[in-house]
């Protein structure tokens, strides 16, 4: 095996990396902006950029930060921010970012105006902000940062403990948003130096001002400097500037909380650190990105400052010999005393010197050598390692087809007692299963051939197993030095579950399509089953005799065919409708209807429902699911051998329990085992054939009776199988759902709109019949130009599906026009249910196929409404 394993890495080496190179590729960039308060330049906030910059490098992420200056300042004018606005809503209206970083309280302050405007949805991190109230982002659940903790006491206590004599502070500031926020800050802590410190705030000196003032305070006070700007000349000094003058002028020492001052002549202490606060932002941005929830990552910068002290100041105002903390750093401290002759010391370097290159020249051949044998062991080890922890049977083999190496999930699959007993054997050998064996051979002949990769080759595992696996096989040439073929990589990952789950979903998508197809059979069929209806309705008017009951049969057999076009309906596209009072025996025997129509000859239905179970609040469709679902799954499982199929239903009311709705579904099937019982409401889990079932059926079952509170139970032997479900079945108010008002008869003027015109025709003549006057208008476009006449009617009744205005958008423009006119929708399906919603001049909605008495009752059930009610509202369906 010595040459294989040497060819072998940078093989396998070059194969994992031409198979990573498409992830590579298809990483995107990362898009983030840095709204900065102040301009570029300006010390702090040039550190708080270096420290994001240097997060962001070291992440797994390519970010390109789009960094803005506020320059507030030296242009702190309310108006900028309003000229900023319009910049950036101009500037960025095409550009999607991904996260938001604004440091200080002027960006903080820009994006908790404008964010909703102009940058809807991104997340905004801030850091820098000074006097931050939690109460800023209650609105605001984008929002998140590092707060900036200045820790304005302990610098105080310091300053007095190093001065004890001090007994006034003069606080340095201007009136910018930050030095406001510093200032509210210390103003908050000056309780704590009752009676130690009296505080004077020095606020927007003329920097002559402030330098004249400085010279003269007494000796018992100090300086604390908030970091501003100042202009003199037309030009601005910065921060580090003012500092520096000070320091010049002023006779007493200067204290601030910034690292950024130190070395300018501040004398320090604990001082923020811009860095610090830019990496824990950047870190902060990097976790969204990662996929954690916004409002949870609040938090403060994780490096506590260090207490860091100016030598020089200290020496100036003799201070070098106070209480300073043990674990102070300084700057500008004087080197230590060089206390050892050079010559001296130089001497002994040189011999060490040659002593060492001596000593390694003598040991650098063997050290060689043992490093070289080491990293070879090492080298294979960790090709080893990488090869057996991969999840891919991996295998590699000579000219002739004959293995010589395979990882152990190779061994494992088929049985192995180890990888090395692979050597020297054919597929024959080795895999049980004829085609993955004599494909096998043919892609390691056409692999060696073409000197040429074969990538993704699909091949079934027909093997001893239970169950196939489906293979997707990588094969690539192995070369020697010359660039001869010399042997065959192969990779092979089990793609089983993902086929299936493909398959599955192929099937979910085909039955998802045939509900769409019968929901648009059924609109139309409902169109011409409301023709045939209403007009025997009408010819049942004027006919008797032998005629009459001819036309009374045929409207019997058109009502029957509605309730079945119904049935179909709600079994291929599941009903939204929700809970209604209903008598719960009429939707479960129609569903029995239609499933003793899919019935075999060998299989017996048996139904056991009482004649008056009385109403209450349930959804029926969902209840006929419910009984197809677990119906047609006992139908498959005995259509092989036959038995019997046994529903029952019943209402019952435990004592101390609440009344619910009990049924059963029993067959004398070959029952289910306890394998499959683990997973039998598991969505897409089925043991039918691929090409039968998508596994969603009981899946459906169970997530409808979880929605209701109600519970299912499942017990099954060889033989026998039985579902039980309980589902609350409380007792309901109002009208029982189908049943229509006794008095239809009116006087009122009606408009009735529909595109067909045999509708057009009959409905309006079965309404006058009844005493209405009717206007019709034959579509939208028709109604609102009878209504733009000035014509006045009580009521409107509107097809939903019209060319032009629909229904929705008709009564939508209506009740503008006339909100005192009520609405009646129609429609020849449940989509209308969805298009209405919220529509407040919608009444009532009518579905077809429907007749001229149960529109009337519609009518007089709305006309006897106080008045059109002005919010949205929960409609009668008819």
């Amino acid at each position: 095996m010595t040459w294989k394993t040497t060819h072998l890495l940078p093989c396998v080496l070059l194969w994992i990396l031409v198979c990573s190179a498409p992830v590579l590729a298809e990483d995107g960039r990362t898009q983030v902006l840095y709204l900065n308060s102040y301009q570029n330049g300006y010390a702090w906030s040039d550190h708080i950029l270096e420290g994001i910059r240097s997060a962001f490098r070291d992440s797994q992420y390519v970010v390109d930060l789009q960094v803005e200056y506020m320059d507030a300042k030296k242009h702190p004018e309310p108006e900028n921010r309003e000229i900023l606005r319009q910049l950036f809503e101009s500037k960025f209206r095409s550009t999607k970012f991904d996260a938001i970083i604004c440091s200080d309280n002027d960006a903080f302050q820009f994006m908790l105006a404008h964010h909703d405007r102009l940058f809807p949805s991104v997340p905004v991190i801030f850091c820098g902000v000074n006097d931050f109230d939690p109460q800023q982002l209650a609105a605001h659940d984008l929002f998140t940062g590092v707060v900036e903790e200045l820790d304005i006491s302990y610098n105080l206590d310091l300053a007095l403990t190093i001065n004890p004599e001090k007994k006034r502070v003069v606080v340095v500031s201007d009136s910018s948003l930050s030095s406001s926020a510093i200032v509210a800050q210390i103003k908050k802590a000056m309780p704590d130096f009752d009676h130690r410190l009296s505080f004077d705030f020095w606020e927007n000196l003329p920097l002559d001002e402030l330098l004249e003032k400085s010279r003269s305070m007494p000796e018992d006070s100090f300086l604390f400097f908030v970091p501003f700007y100042i202009e003199r000349g037309g030009k601005y000094l910065s921060a580090a500037d003012v500092v520096e003058a000070l320091y010049a002028n002023a006779n007493v020492p200067i204290y601030g909380a910034w690292s950024f001052l130190l070395g300018h002549g501040i004398v320090g202490g604990r001082l923020l650190d811009g860095r610090t606060h830019g990496k824990a932002t950047a870190g902060m941005v990097l976790d969204i990105l990662d996929g954690k929830p916004v409002p949870n990552l609040l938090t403060t910068a994780d490096e506590e400052s260090p207490i860091t002290f100016d030598w020089k100041v200290l020496e100036r105002f003799e201070l070098t010999h106070a209480s300073l903390p043990e674990n102070a750093v300084f700057i500008n401290q004087p080197e230590p005393t060089y206390r050892f002759e050079k010559g001296v010391v130089w001497t002994a370097l040189a011999l060490l010197f040659l002593l060492t290159a001596f000593t390694v020249f003598l040991v650098a051949s063997r050290t060689r050598a043992i490093r070289a044998e080491q990293e070879l062991a090492l080298s294979r080890k960790m090709l080893r390692s990488i090869i057996d922890t991969m999840p891919q049977l991996i295998y590699w083999k000579d000219l002739n087809s004959r293995f010589v190496g395979a990882n152990r999930r190779f061994a494992d699959f088929f049985n192995l007692s180890d990888a090395e007993s692979v050597q020297g054997k054919s597929n024959r050998d080795l895999l049980k299963g004829e085609s993955i064996s004599r494909e096998g051979e043919r892609l390691d002949q056409k692999v060696i051939e073409s000197n040429a990769p074969v990538l993704h080759e699909i091949i079934d595992h027909d093997g001893p197993s239970e169950q196939d696996v489906i293979f997707e096989i990588n094969k690539v040439p192995l070369h020697d030095d010359n660039g001869q073929v010399t042997g065959i990589l192969t990779t092979a990952e089990d793609i089983t579950a993902r086929v299936q789950l493909e398959r599955q979903l192929m099937q979910s998508q085909k039955l998802e399509a045939i509900g769409t197809f019968v929901g648009g059979i059924a609109h139309d069929f409902n169109n011409l089953l409301t023709t045939i209806i209403n007009s025997t309705e009408l010819a049942l008017m004027d006919a008797n005799g032998p005629v009459a009951e001819d036309v009374h049969r045929a409207k019997a057999a058109a009502e029957h065919g509605s309730r079945l076009v119904g049935q179909i309906l709600t079994y291929a596209r599941p009903s939204n409708e929700g809970t209604v009072l209903v008598a719960p025996s009429a939707p479960v025997n129609e569903a029995l209807d239609l499933i003793s129509h899919m019935l075999p000859d060998n299989i017996q239905l048996h139904v056991t429902i009482p004649a008056d179970l009385g109403t209450g609040m349930a959804d029926p469709a969902h209840l006929q699911q419910i009984l197809m679902n677990l119906c047609t799954n006992s139908i498959h499982a005995m259509r092989a051998q036959g038995g019997e199929l046994h529903v029952s239903m019943d209402v019952v009311a435990p004592e101390g329990a609440d009344r619910s709705l009990w049924l059963r579904v029993h067959d004398t099937g070959p029952g289910i085992p306890d394998t499959v019982m683990e997973r039998i409401f598991d969505p897409f889990f089925t043991t039918k054939d691929k090409q039968e079932g998508t596994g969603l059926g009981l899946a459906i079952v169970h997530g409808i009776v979880q929605v209701h509170g109600g519970d299912i139970s499942l017990s099954s032997q060889p033989g026998e199988t039985i579902f039980e479900i309980h589902l609350p079945f409380p007792a309901g108010q109002g009208e029982e759902i189908g049943r229509a008002l006794a008095d239809t008869n009116g006087i009122e003027h009606i408009l009735f709109v529909e595109d067909d015109p045999e509708q057009l025709n009959l409905i309006p003549r079965s309404l006058r019949r009844m005493g209405y006057t009717v206007t019709t208008a034959a579509g939208g476009q028709e109604a609102l130009d009878l209504v733009m006449g000035g014509a006045v009617f009580d009521i409107v009744v509107t097809d939903f599906d019209m060319p032009g205005h629909n229904g929705v958008e008709l009564s939508r423009t209506l009740h503008q026009l006339h909100p005192q006119w009520p609405v009646i929708l129609v429609s020849g399906g449940r989509d209308a249910l969805s298009a209405a919603q919220g529509e407040r001049g919608i009444a009532q909605i009518v579905v077809k196929p429907y007749t001229g008495s149960s529109l009337a009752a519609a009518i007089r059930e709305t006309l006897g409404q106080t008045s059109v009610k002005e919010e949205a509202q929960e409609w009668q369906i008819y």
